[in-house]
């Protein structure tokens, strides 16, 4: 009786697992996440390497046709091992809640094709332009004023620049 219990649980539990619709999107992963909605929602996204291991070990900034998400996974021991800007990969995973925010989870990442990173533009943009989302994880020169230094009190390896418009 107990073994024919475990399995209507464990089949309920992939089921309504299965039932949330995959995100397959950068755009509709990055709203997700940024709403802090949907808990254990399952993904798949494909697209180009920006840059592997951003500012932890376990964290990957993808492009696709959609937009740019970064991926940060403090859960699994993901291997980024031979993951470099430029390539095309498929990761897969799914959200879960982090430290009181909401997380995507990774342990997959599939190399689908090498190749090397896209040249840098030289974008120039004003703190205006960055508001709107259009060159997130881009490469861009910044034109502006510095208004203020300061380090990040909950991590040393950052520092904030307060960058004003020029005029």
């Amino acid at each position: 009786m107990r073994m024919v219990y475990c399995v209507t649980v464990a089949l309920a539990t992939l089921c309504s697992a299965s039932a949330q619709p995959v995100i397959r999107t950068a755009r509709e992963l990055t709203d997700v996440v940024r709403a802090n909605v949907a808990v254990d929602r399952p993904f798949v996204i494909e697209g180009v390497v920006i840059s592997p291991k951003v500012c932890t070990a376990n964290t990957i900034v993808v492009r696709d046709q959609t937009g740019a998400v970064p991926l940060c996974d403090m859960v699994n021991e993901v291997s980024l091992q031979g993951v470099r800007a430029g390539y095309r990969v498929r990761i897969a995973g799914r959200t879960e809640l982090g430290y009181n925010y909401l997380d995507a989870a990774f342990p997959n990442v599939e190399i689908i094709a090498k190749s090397d990173p896209e040249p840098q533009s030289d974008i120039r943009l004003t703190p205006t332009d960055l508001l709107n989302e259009t060159y997130d994880f881009r490469y861009a020169r910044l034109v502006g004023t510095i208004r203020d230094v300061f380090d990040d009190e909950a991590d040393s390896k950052f520092v904030y620049l307060l960058v004003g418009d020029m005029s």
